[in-house]
């Protein structure tokens, strides 16, 4: 860690002499915050483009030796477009991960430092927290177990890490000298210049923050070199203050909207309850009009039911009269027409007596018998006779007419 410390120090004195006036002029900084961030920010976006952000990332995270500064300073703007990009909560999180490894937590610091990197590969103080906590552990795993082939493999990891680590960083000193305003170091965290200032080996005294003629926010840091003098150090992080103030706009923007629309919500509940209420209201009146109606109807039609029931009983009381009268009458008439024939039968009966009376021939005296005579020569007349005359045939009777 010394080493790297000192190779970075040495990086960072280098870079700063580079900018440093010359007989000849004024040497150019190769980044200008104000001048190249917008436009390297959009080429970084395009998919054509030799800093495409997909084809940086990938590079980077193979560890790719070839990867220039300019183009890790590209890849580093062309994060700050990344959703996962939150400074605020960000820097809490890098926090966490870094009081794991102080208070001796390695394994902790890796368990949480892993996922973070997946959405913030980027993270200057997370790289260096986790490559510092697989050093750790590796010397444990080695001291406790004996074991190369883990320890091997933990510093395998440490190593990893940190080499991305010191690209950020050299990226980080290619991006600016840092000692003026115009000349800010390009930090993509909010507080990732308080990380690499203990990275090229100094001190921090101080920390507050401003803007420079430009309108970029800046963070400055009073910081204590080698010979114990003190300079500030200027790291701009515009870009950070901006996504924070558009994700608080979006977050009040949000509130608004949700204001906005409870309050339309409430307008429409209140609307509908009115609404409810006088189509509520609406029915209840129509619903007693209906009831009036119907019991109005329903009298009427009680009414008109009474009077066709009394008009029909009327009718069956004068049709049953009717019939009783019918029935009597018929009555009579079969019992006088009954009367007027058995007065005709009995007159009838008494004329036939008459008649059979004065038709009857005299009656027999006591000796004599009347025999019936069925000859012809008789005229059917009956034949009286006389115990003493014995009757004979009747060819032998003479005829009393002859």
């Amino acid at each position: 860690m010394k080493i790297k410390i000192i190779l970075f120090f040495g990086l960072f004195l280098l870079g700063s002499r580079s900018y440093e006036q010359t007989s000849e002029g004024t040497t150019p900084p190769p980044f200008i915050y104000h001048r190249d961030f917008k436009q390297i920010f959009d080429s970084t976006q395009e998919s054509s483009s030799p800093v495409y952000y997909q084809k940086l990332i990938k590079r980077f995270l193979d560890n790719d030796s070839s990867l220039t500064n300019p183009e890790v300073l590209a890849l580093m703007i062309g994060y700050t477009k990344n959703p996962h990009f939150k400074p605020m909560d960000d820097m809490e999180k890098e926090i966490e991960i870094f009081d794991f490894n102080k208070n001796g937590e390695c394994r902790e610091a890796i368990h949480k430092a892993r996922p973070y990197l997946q959405t913030h590969p980027l993270s200057l103080l997370v790289l260096r927290e986790i490559s510092f906590a697989y050093q750790q552990v590796s010397k444990k795993e080695f001291q406790k177990n004996l074991i190369m082939d883990s320890a091997v493999l933990y510093q395998d990891s440490g190593i990893y890490y940190m080499a991305l680590n010191d690209k950020i960083m050299e990226a980080m000193i290619y991006s600016g000298k840092g000692k003026t305003p115009e000349s800010a170091i390009f930090s993509l965290g909010l507080a990732d210049g308080e990380y690499f200032i203990p990275n090229v080996g100094f001190k921090i005294e101080k920390k507050d923050t401003d803007w420079n003629k430009n309108g970029d926010f800046m963070e400055i840091i009073k910081t204590i070199i080698a010979d114990q003098s003190t300079v500030n150090y200027y790291f701009v992080i515009q870009h950070a203050k901006q996504k924070i103030d558009d994700d608080e706009a979006e977050v009040i923007a949000e509130k608004e909207q949700k204001k906005t629309d409870s309050k339309k919500k409430d307008k429409a509940t209140k609307e509908k309850e009115a609404k409810e209420k006088k189509e509520k209201e609406k029915q209840e009146k129509d619903k007693k009009a209906n009831e009036k109606k119907e019991k109005e109807l329903k009298g009427k039609q009680e009414k008109e039911d009474k009077k066709v029931n009394a008009a029909k009983e009327k009718a069956e009381q004068e049709k049953a009269a009717k019939e009783r009268k019918e029935a009597a009458a018929k009555e009579k008439k079969e019992r006088e027409f009954k009367e007027k024939q058995e007065r005709e039968e009995k007159k009838a009966a008494q004329k036939r007596n008459k008649n059979s009376k004065n038709n009857e021939p005299e009656a027999p005296k006591a000796d004599e018998t009347l025999i019936p005579n069925n000859s012809e020569s008789s005229g059917g007349n009956p034949i009286i006779t006389t115990p003493e005359t014995p009757v004979s045939d009747s060819s032998n009777l003479q005829n009393p007419h002859k």
